[in-house]
């Protein structure tokens, strides 16, 4: 194998590792943000742990009427903004996860490829695991 061919599976490598890392860490902040905020969680100092409501903020900051509409009309505004740019990242993020995976999946051999493909299974299905015993302790 050349060099050139081995620091691309290298960086391809790192590449697919990097992205795991960055979609993990923020997938993570996101699903237990929503859900600590479906919860009413708080930090422990009695402060949300989530951006202040419009009644937070109205309270707090003595806002009139106007200025809570369109500070609820701007958080509707942007919400919505969120959700188009989260569902365009998730869909552009497993586009390129699946060109990194093909091109790594180029350079291996059909015994290296059917041992990938068992390692993926195994990850997945642990990960499926820890979901449903974190869902059935948050059921409680």
């Amino acid at each position: 194998m050349n060099a050139k061919l081995k620091f691309w599976i290298v960086v391809s490598l790192v590449a697919v590792f990097a992205i795991g890392v960055a979609v993990g860490y923020f997938g993570e902040r996101y699903v237990v943000h929503k859900r600590h905020e479906s919860r009413g969680d708080r930090r422990g100092d009695g402060r949300p742990s989530h951006f202040p409501t419009v009644e937070t903020l109205s309270k707090d900051l003595g806002l009139s009427q106007e200025q809570q509409d369109r500070i609820r009309e701007i958080f509707k505004s942007n919400e919505v903004r969120l959700e188009a740019f989260s569902g365009e990242f998730h869909k552009r993020l497993g586009e390129l996860r699946g060109e990194l995976m093909a091109e790594v999946k180029a350079v291996l051999t059909p015994e290296q490829k059917a041992k990938l493909e068992a390692r993926i299974n195994e990850f997945k299905e642990k990960r499926r695991k820890e979901r449903e015993a974190r869902d059935k302790g948050e059921a409680r």
